[in-house]
């Protein structure tokens, strides 16, 4: 029997550590790829058109574990953009974090999962991959922070808006580790995309030199996808619409929060919650449509059929408290037909001007409250604002979007 229990482990570890060969193919290239299934953990890829690879490292996509596509803005914007590098006659790769190694494939796209550790390191994620991955000549990271460890590779960051505007911090807090380790990453960048101004001018506040490799390129929308649709505004029901996650960060409490004074008031308004949601917000969001029956509805939908959720809808809320770039559900409902309240947070200023295209706000229940008020109350303002829109929207699409990507990697990519 112990002979038998050792002839088994044997096998088992010959199992474990035995390679298998990953074979993408390229358009004048193939990358061979040996994934080793071990305790330590490696890949190592090996490319004969290697300077045609593009790795786009970030944090998620998946989730650690490789199995729930997030459907975050961060997300839907690192996809486009690996879209946007396929078509232009290179080959992407996005790489992840993960608790356990994996490969998968999305819409035709390798997404690999790297176990760099259980939190959020991005010096840890950036090591890992540098030291355990035959990686590319051309990296982009998203976000830019990741970069904060020197190598000799082609590097361009993406900036998502400044994630630190915690609403915990207090003047007596500075936690320099955040900013030395952006001023680090800036230094290793040859090049970094903001989606929105407010990042480059927090940059110039103390290093000017810095701030001159930063672009604004701001976020977009899909005018083949979002396209504005017909809509009754003399209609007594009025459907306002939350596409976003629901949590914390993207105002889902400032919104919860006033439920009662906004459905007691107004009978003829109808909600509609459009995310994924975790715990707790999962609960709470089930307990409000048991409460308030049809007059709240949640559900969620891919990223490719996110257009319907525009397609009832008179007023959208982009209600931010923190981590805001400019948001693509802000310029998708500005393309669609629809009165906006959004926040004076991160880049939303830089899409919506106060009064004419938007009702621009401070981030409270009473301010959020008194703005649906507002709009609920005024049609004409509704149709006014939406309309200017629409104009407005046009400075955002995906066309414009595509052509300026296209020109920094021609001049920032090898």
């Amino acid at each position: 029997m112990y002979k038998l229990i050792l002839m088994l482990t044997s096998c088992v570890k010959r199992i474990v550590k035995k390679c298998y060969d990953i074979r993408f193919a390229y358009t004048k290239s193939v990358v061979v790829a040996k994934k080793c299934i071990s305790a330590d953990f490696k890949v190592k890829y090996v490319s004969t058109d290697k300077e045609h690879v593009v790795d786009i490292v970030n944090v998620n996509f998946f989730d650690w574990n490789g199995q729930t596509l997030y459907k975050g803005g961060a997300e839907r914007y690192v996809l486009d953009l690996a879209k946007l590098i396929e078509r232009s006659g290179r080959k992407a790769r996005i790489i992840q974090n993960a608790n356990t190694p994996f490969v998968r494939e999305y819409q035709g796209l390798e997404v690999i999962g790297i176990p760099a550790r259980s939190g959020w390191n991005f010096r840890k994620l950036y090591s890992h991959y540098l030291t355990d991955f035959d990686h590319s000549g051309n990296i982009i990271v998203s976000p830019l922070d990741i970069a904060c460890i020197s190598s000799d590779h082609n590097v361009i960051g993406i900036n998502h808006g400044i994630h630190w505007d915690n609403v915990d911090n207090y003047w007596g807090f500075n936690d320099n580790r955040i900013r030395n380790n952006i001023v680090r990453s800036l230094e290793h960048i040859r090049c970094g995309v903001c989606v929105d101004t407010n990042f480059i001018n927090w940059t110039r506040t103390f290093d000017y030199r810095l701030s001159t490799k930063l672009r604004y390129l701001p976020n977009y929308f899909d005018e083949a996808q979002f396209a504005p649709s017909n809509k009754d505004f003399s209609d007594d029901e009025i459907t306002i619409l939350y596409p976003r996650r629901l949590y914390a960060p993207r105002g889902f409490y400032l919104m919860s929060n006033i439920l009662d004074a906004l459905l007691n008031k107004y009978h003829n308004v109808r909600i509609h919650f459009v995310g994924q949601a975790l715990e707790p917000e999962t609960s709470i969001i089930n307990l409000l449509v048991e409460k308030y029956g049809n007059a709240i509805k949640w559900y969620e939908l891919e990223m490719e059929q996110m257009d319907k959720a525009y397609l009832e809808s008179q007023i959208v809320l982009v209600p931010t408290v923190n981590s805001e770039g400019t948001s693509l559900s802000c310029i998708e409902a500005l393309a669609t037909n629809n009165a906006v309240i959004a926040t004076n947070i991160g880049g939303l200023p830089n899409l919506i001007i106060d009064g004419f295209n938007g009702l621009l706000i401070e981030p409270s229940e009473n301010a959020l409250l008194a703005a649906l008020e507002y709009l609920i109350e005024n049609r004409s303002r509704r149709i006014e604002l939406a309309q200017n829109g629409l104009v407005v929207s046009k400075a955002f699409t995906k066309n414009v979007w595509e052509s300026r990507w296209k020109n920094i990697m021609d001049e920032f990519l090898i």
